[in-house]
């Protein structure tokens, strides 16, 4: 349908200036794509499919942020009471809030890799290593991609930082066999025991020391573990 529309020479001029700029075929078309676009920006409901992709973007991305760091909030206030308990408490002390574990998976990985439980299985292999709990299983359930990237790539740098860490990855597959999971398990647990061993000798030897007031050696512990396992074929 024909219709006509009385534009100053000012505007008109604008028309001819900016349709080509736009892609447009004709000045009838720039014409109408500019008043759909007033339109939507004047109608709340469909503003997203007007305004720039990039500005709407960036909108959705900080809402979304606002969103996690209200839920954040909200999941502190509830756990604040048992936070507070354990840290009047002498044998137990409050975990590591959101941010304080971002903090340790920094220190390894990117904090981009959000795939499966991202970061965040990394970081709570450090809150165990510093919190006093250095052995650690890190299970991988049906060949898990991420797990591959979060957890077994991490554990020769956490070896690293932490040599006193002992984490053994096992793989949970079908084809996998429990003999060897078991195998695996039992030979953390044997190295776990000849570390504590060791410690309590120097422990044993820092007392008497102290008691008698002369260094004494530390009591032997055996350098090598003796774990009984059972081999199979895959």
């Amino acid at each position: 349908n024909r219709h006509t529309v009385w534009l100053t020479d000012e505007t008109w001029s604008k028309v001819k200036d900016h349709y080509r700029t736009d892609n447009c075929s004709t000045q009838n078309e720039y014409i109408e794509k500019a008043i759909q676009f007033y339109s939507g920006y004047l109608d709340t409901e469909q503003a997203d499919n007007y305004l720039p992709r990039v500005l709407s973007d960036v909108v959705e991305g900080k809402l979304s942020a606002l969103g996690s760091r209200i839920g954040l909030a909200a999941v502190k206030k509830l756990r604040k009471p048992v936070n507070d308990a354990l840290e009047k408490s002498a044998r137990f002390h409050p975990p590591a809030d959101i941010y304080e574990l971002a903090e340790y998976a920094e220190e390894i990985l990117s904090l981009c890799n959000s795939m499966g439980e991202g970061w965040l299985l990394t970081a709570e292999m450090v809150e165990l290593i510093r919190s006093g709990c250095p052995n650690v299983v890190c299970t991988q359930p049906f060949a898990c991609l991420p797990n591959h990237v979060v957890g077994k790539a991490t554990i020769k740098e956490l070896r690293r930082r932490y040599p006193e860490s002992n984490i053994v990855a096992v793989d949970y597959d079908p084809g996998a066999s429990e003999v060897n999971q078991l195998n695996r398990i039992k030979l953390m647990i044997a190295v776990a025991k000849a570390n504590l061993a060791e410690k309590e000798a120097e422990a044993r030897a820092a007392r008497d020391a102290a008691r008698d007031g002369a260094p004494e050696d530390p009591e032997p512990v055996a350098e090598t573990v003796e774990v009984e396992t059972t081999e199979v074929a895959e």
